[in-house]
């Protein structure tokens, strides 16, 4: 089935990605090589998560060819990528890192979730959510941050979003709030533009007050202003510095709190022409 057939959505983009994971990235491996590995893996980590299964290879195959046109569980998705990583590393071929295609992964899959149970809103009061957060954690924050992300923050916002949501990030969590206060600043003038801009601000304030007191420069932080800018050109430059292309994202940050700074400035100016 192909996306034209299946459609354009967030069922489609999943599926989309999951073949090219098995096809292209892992080499296309037999299904009973998936069932197999997916033992292996099971075996290893089962005393440290108990919600990993195995994978059989039927479910495997119906993984890729989608067969019943439904969002497939969590589960099986995610035992699906830690599978073709391994097989992808054991075979050489280069995989990228594990954290970014499970990350890149849960953003596409909560999306297509999200999606059916908008489309079916009778079935959304029935379903559990089997990616809920652990016991302390948000619900409702988690599925504001991922659903709110900007999309063409791709696989590394969808990262963060994952380590700050578990609170075993806290960089992770203060590199939210500058993102999130970067794009309200950045936003247009039209009344969505606004709307969003305003949801925008107080996920970036969350991620502030959960990142104060952990990552020293949370507390200072302004989500506005040079304050903001400053901090996002530290991260800019700290990534830089490092050889990561995560410095694009935090680029792009830069401008548009530069871009509110500068609007700011020169409305101050103009009212302050028009008093004299």
């Amino acid at each position: 089935m192909t996306k034209t057939e299946r459609g354009n959505g967030a069922l489609a983009s999943l599926i989309d990605r999951i073949q090219k994971l098995y096809y292209v990235e892992a080499g296309e491996p037999g299904f009973e090589a998936i069932e197999r590995v997916s033992g292996r893996i099971h075996a290893e980590f089962r005393d440290e998560d108990g919600r990993l299964r195995v994978l059989p290879r039927s479910t495997a195959c119906d993984l890729v060819r989608n067969r019943h046109g439904k969002v497939p569980s969590w589960q099986a998705v995610r035992m699906f990528v830690l599978v073709c990583h391994r097989i992808a590393v054991e075979s050489d071929l280069g995989p990228e890192p594990l954290d970014d295609l499970r990350g890149e992964f849960r953003a596409l899959w909560q999306a297509a979730k999200d999606e059916e149970r908008s489309a079916s809103p009778a079935d959304a009061e029935t379903t559990g959510d089997i990616l809920a957060p652990a016991p302390g954690e948000t619900p409702a924050r988690f599925t504001a941050t991922m659903r709110l992300m900007p999309v063409e923050w791709g696989r590394v916002g969808a990262r963060r979003v994952e380590r700050a949501e578990t609170g075993e990030d806290p960089k992770a969590a203060y590199e939210l709030a500058v993102l999130f206060a970067c794009e309200a600043h950045g936003a247009g003038d039209g009344e969505e533009e606004r709307e969003k801009s305003g949801q925008w601000l107080r996920i970036a304030e969350h991620w502030k007050a959960r990142a104060t007191g952990k990552v020293p420069q949370a507390a200072a932080l302004r989500l506005r202003g040079a304050s903001l800018v400053n901090a996002a050109r530290a991260l800019a430059i700290e990534y830089k510095q490092a050889g990561r292309s995560t410095r694009n994202l935090f680029l792009g940050a830069v401008a548009k709190a530069e871009a509110s700074v500068d609007s700011g400035v020169r409305y101050e100016q103009r009212q302050s022409s028009r008093i004299h």
